[in-house]
């Protein structure tokens, strides 16, 4: 009974930091782009609107008129539009674009990659038996480096970015356990 009662106590403890951490990294991510959130400041970088607003613009036309958007005719003489990597067709969050017009979309994307980022190495940092400050450290390291926020114009790359954490994560977890499902599982994204 008495073990019951600590081991319920080590998990609410296990529990309150890990949603501390999620907080500070969602405070903290907030700070870093609080002048676009906010309207202030608009996120401009040449290759962001020549490449992926023309992107998610011919994306959402093509999926409101009814058609999954294989080519597009509109560079060049045509180009596959599945088939670049840039275009993200299959990566969940190029969708936000979808729903939301692209300067929300892309502050939306961005702020929630930083958390994400953060919150990875935050986990791959306790998985690693480091306490929950170096962790805590460690996320804040990762998902604010100067690398990570001034390539937040290079969408593809800074979605794919944010999970190298969990990816190591996932494989240091299916080494311990002989299991290739938790690789598998960070692999999906």
């Amino acid at each position: 009974m008495k073990d019951a009662m600590v081991e319920s106590s080590v998990n609410r403890l296990l529990y309150r930091g890990k949603a501390l951490a999620l907080i500070l990294f969602g405070v903290c991510a907030s700070a870093v782009w609080l002048p676009v959130l906010r309207g202030d400041q608009a996120l401009f970088y040449d290759v962001l609107f020549r490449l992926f607003y023309t992107n998610s613009v011919f994306l959402s036309e093509t999926l409101r008129s009814g058609s999954f958007p294989l080519w597009n005719p509109h560079i060049y003489s045509g180009l596959p539009f599945v088939a670049n990597l840039q275009s993200a067709v299959f990566y969940p969050f190029t969708y936000l674009f979808v729903l939301l017009d692209f300067p929300a979309g892309a502050v939306f994307n961005i702020w929630l990659h930083t958390i994400l980022a953060a919150s990875f190495a935050y986990a791959l940092g306790r998985d690693l038996d480091l306490s929950e400050e170096s962790a805590g450290l460690a996320g804040i390291v990762f998902g604010f480096n100067g690398y990570f926020v001034y390539h937040y114009a290079y969408t593809a790359h800074y979605q794919a970015y944010v999970w190298l954490p969990l990816l190591l994560l996932g494989l240091r977890i299916g080494i311990r356990t002989k299991s290739l499902a938790p690789l598998v599982a960070a692999s999906l994204f």
